[in-house]
């Protein structure tokens, strides 16, 4: 007989008459959820919840309606530090660890770019896969699934069952796509023209859903409406800029997708994704992937030390409070029949002012001056290019990948251009240090966790042919604010798990992402998605009577 060792745990909901959850206490949940939902926040560093959780949400609302994350620490397991382990964390690879339950060296996805030949590849392009209603001229803006090279967990759930749904809602189309995998019934992203759409893989017949094309319709007709957005610091943990002010856009305009509107409106979607897919209706789970975007275009712009990321971090809560109440009506037996995940795909660095100001070593990259210098120095070494021609086809974040076609026509073995770039590279500014792909491939890895976290990474043919290793709190000169390393502040994520058989406690050792989805199949009793490497969580796991 399986029991229930976990207090506080929620029953179902009752409705007031002003349409909010009333909240009771009862008895054990039942062992099987109807729907398992995983919510990623963008950049939701592992820091947030410490700093402002004085002035989150209760877990209880005095309307009686669940709060946010306050909700799901009280109801659930809660782990502060929660790690991508990897050498450089980026929204691409995070998003693909989560699902799969594996690092990149397995699941394939090490960056968001990498180059093919000469030609610069995004993580989820696929030529053979249209996204619908879009406009680009590009003829590699088509999205699947394509470079991810295994299972998430909603693919093999629905291996175990096939009448388990798997629905995946996310601004971002690599957070959409490599949430939701290869089998998901649905992935929705926004496309180029601003609109919610998917592609050709997924929607076989070319065309949105009746659903969704309303929602569409519907901001449309809206586009003009006016959003404003107010934001404060209080806490006197903002300290980087203005304490107040307001940003004033309309909601049709780009700037309305930085800020608390973005998971508004990606909260519309999801609600009516439930609706129209019937997700969690039956006794077959369901899965549910949801990715908060709005919070990483700010944090790209702001850093983490602002007023304003404060008060998107305080409006994710709400955010959150609104999907727990709308499941806890939604599904049958409420929160008691989810089993929800909430976790980041990444942290954020400081801008390079802040870290600074605060006495701290901190430089801002020119990209184009590093390169210009590399591609200089390999000439006067290996001779200079012909016209049109260069000895890097791309440089992706101290990431260097050589020009073949060069290196055959000159003859010089890659292993003698990668090395001579890594030593170059290493006399810039701001550089710890760098490794080749030949000396990865035979196992001559940088010491300690650098290694491990390169090790976990690193492609051959999709990484680059030389990997730099930034210093701390160095950026590179493309946004104010970055994510491109494996320091604590981009790769420490917090994780908080809830639902049933989840025993309630906050657990303090460090756990890693690929940990989450084989506890998720530990939780329902399938099979580990094939390139899982993580362990189960079996301490937060209720254990059945012998």
């Amino acid at each position: 007989m399986r029991t229930s060792l976990a207090v506080f745990v929620f029953a179902s909901s009752l409705a007031c008459s002003h349409g909010h959850s009333v909240v009771r206490l009862a008895g054990p949940s039942p062992s099987q959820p109807r729907l398992v939902v995983t919510v990623v926040f963008d950049q939701l560093r592992a820091d947030y919840l410490g700093r402002f959780g004085d002035r989150l949400l209760p877990a209880v609302q005095s309307d009686g309606s669940h709060g946010g994350f306050q909700a799901l620490i009280r109801r659930g397991a809660y782990f502060p530090i929660t790690e991508h382990d990897v050498l450089m964390a980026m929204t691409g690879p995070g998003h693909a660890s989560i699902s799969t339950g594996a690092w990149p060296y397995r699941h394939g996805v090490v960056r968001d770019h990498w180059y093919e030949g000469d030609r610069r590849a995004y993580c989820v392009e696929d030529v053979n896969a249209a996204v619908i209603g879009a406009e680009s001229n590009d003829p590699f803006d088509g999205r699947s699934p394509r470079n991810l090279r295994g299972p998430t967990f909603g693919d093999t759930l629905k291996g175990h069952d096939p009448r388990s749904k798997s629905i995946a809602v996310a601004m971002n189309d690599s957070a959409a796509i490599l949430m939701g995998g290869y089998r998901a019934d649905g992935a929705y992203w926004m496309g180029f023209d601003g609109a919610w759409t998917s592609s050709r893989y997924y929607l076989k017949d070319g065309r949105r859903p009746q659903w969704l094309g309303q929602i569409n319709a519907q901001r449309a007709e809206q586009a003009q409406s006016a959003y404003r957005f107010d934001y404060r610091s209080s806490s006197g943990r903002s300290d980087q800029g203005p304490i107040q002010g307001s940003i004033e856009t309309k909601t049709g305009h780009q700037a309305a997708l930085s800020t608390p509107y973005a998971d508004e409106y990606t909260l519309e979607v999801v609600e009516g994704a439930i609706r129209a897919h019937g997700l969690g209706q039956d006794n077959v789970p369901d899965t549910l992937w949801i990715g908060f975007s709005g919070f990483g275009k700010v944090g790209r712009q702001t850093g983490p030390n602002t007023a304003i990321m404060e008060a998107m971090f305080l409006h994710a809560d709400r955010s959150l409070a609104r999907l727990l109440n709308h499941l806890e009506q939604a599904i049958p037996g409420g929160l008691d029949s989810v089993l929800i995940s909430v976790t980041g795909d990444h942290g954020v660095g400081p801008r390079v002012e802040y870290a600074r100001a605060k006495g701290l070593p901190s430089i801002r990259q020119d990209s184009a001056q590093i390169r210009a210098r590399m591609e200089a120095r390999m000439g006067s070494l290996f001779g200079r290019p012909g016209a049109g021609q260069t000895w890097f086809v791309g440089m992706e974040d101290l990431n260097l990948f050589i020009n073949r076609r060069l290196a055959a026509v000159r003859a010089i073995p890659l292993r003698r251009l990668e090395a001579a770039a890594a030593e170059l590279l290493t006399e810039e500014s701001g550089v710890m240090m760098a490794a080749t792909r030949h000396q990865v491939l035979a196992g001559v890895l940088p010491p300690g966790r650098w290694g491990q976290q390169l090790k976990n990474q690193f492609i051959a043919g999709r990484s680059g042919d030389v990997i730099g290793l930034a210093a701390p709190f160095v950026l590179p000169d493309k946004t104010p604010a970055n994510h491109y390393t494996g320091y604590a502040y981009d790769r420490q994520v917090p994780l908080i798990i809830s639902g049933p058989g989840i025993r309630r406690g906050r657990y303090h050792q460090v756990i890693n992402v690929i940990d989450l989805v084989p506890t998720l199949s530990a939780a329902l009793g399938t099979i580990h998605p094939a390139l899982a490497e993580g362990r189960v969580l079996h301490e937060l796991l209720n254990q059945s009577d012998p």
